[in-house]
């Protein structure tokens, strides 16, 4: 399969949310691109690269992006992904940057200020809606359709039906200008991704190890880990007396000939030596969810989030889209509405204090 038709498919899998099937394909065309660029391909500065080679560089942040929102099974394999999801994030970040693509993404600030955090969100997240409005605005110039962002990169203006002429594409400044703010805005993204999973690592971090399967233990680290949980000492069973006579542990009296009453007791009393299986913290979680006991909303990530009143003043600053210029008149019904609302209502008209008594 040429690699522009695994590049389709691929991007087509990721726009459905088929993360691991588009993956091993990301993987391939990564490959690909490493090999070109080690060839010197990606010294020049954008203006010199031709539309397709900058539509492939797109495959660098969709790669770590695929491995992040990919499910995983346990918290080592997670970690290890992430990890190289942040060195993959860096990596496009910093070939933007050597093709002189930047983005002016504060990462800087390291306050605690509640107040200067939710300042900076708002900054970036601003920054964001600006980029993603722009990509939105060529695409509407590209195709009326509603495919996704990704899949209107195979969008050629001028008709031509080779997949091996790079340069044909070169007349299409449309198109170029929009992968170059989809760039732009998947690399303030990448940023956000990182901060994001840095503060997953963090968690996973201070997650204790998985105890080693209790098959692998000698006798006596069994002995030494099962004693730690006790609250009762140690005691011999053999000697249910010590030398005074008196019982050193609770024992019940059988009455001779009834081995079969005893065995009933034991298997009552003393559990399987072997653990029981279990579930992680997200399988329990996910479990939780799924019955509906989970609340969504509130804490600390809804406290950095924008109110609704200021994301709606946001919204009206991208001016000259239709999208500001409904956030504009849906402000403006609303201050419409509080204004007729004051006046029908005679301020002091509430509760009277009639039922006091």
């Amino acid at each position: 399969m040429e690699t522009k038709e695994i590049f389709k498919n691929a991007t087509n899998q990721f726009e459905h949310g088929d993360y691991k099937e588009c993956l091993s394909k990301f993987e391939l065309l990564a490959l690909r691109i490493s090999a070109t660029t080690a060839q010197g391909h990606l010294t020049e500065k954008h203006e010199e690269l031709s539309v397709n080679r900058l539509r492939y560089l797109l495959v660098l942040y969709l790669l770590p992006d695929s491995l992040y929102k990919s499910s995983f099974v346990d918290v080592d394999t997670r970690r290890i992904n992430l990890d190289k999801c942040v060195s993959l994030y860096r990596q496009y970040i910093e070939t933007l940057d050597t093709i002189g693509i930047e983005v002016d993404y504060d990462t800087s600030s390291t306050t605690t200020d509640p107040s200067l955090q939710r300042d900076l969100k708002i900054k970036q997240f601003k920054q964001q809606k600006n980029l993603h409005a722009q990509v939105l605005e060529y695409k509407e110039l590209l195709s009326d359709d509603k495919s996704g962002i990704f899949d209107t990169i195979f969008i050629s203006l001028n008709g031509s039906g080779d997949e091996d002429q790079d340069d044909d594409d070169d007349d299409d400044d449309i198109l170029r200008e929009y992968i170059l703010r989809l760039l732009q805005y998947l690399a303030s993204q990448a940023h956000s991704q990182v901060h994001s999973i840095e503060q997953e690592l963090a968690l996973l971090n201070n997650i204790p190890k998985e105890v080693k399967d209790s098959r692998t233990r000698n006798t006596t680290e069994a002995t030494s880990s099962d004693s730690t949980w006790r609250l009762d000492t140690p005691i011999d069973p053999a000697n249910l007396l010590d030398k005074h006579g008196r019982p050193t542990r609770p024992f019940t009296i059988m009455p001779r000939g009834t081995q079969t009453t005893r065995q009933q007791i034991a298997a009552g009393v003393f559990q399987p030596g072997h653990r029981l299986p279990t579930m992680t913290i997200d399988e329990y979680l996910q479990d939780e969810q799924e019955r509906g006991n989970i609340i969504e909303g509130g804490g600390p990530a809804s406290e950095n989030q924008p109110t609704s009143k200021e994301q709606l003043q946001l919204d009206t600053e991208n001016d000259g889209t239709v999208f500001a210029e409904e956030a504009q008149e849906k402000q403006r019904q609303d201050q419409e509405n509080w204004a007729r609302y004051t006046e029908e209502v005679e301020k002091g008209s509430g509760n009277k204090m009639a039922n006091v008594g």
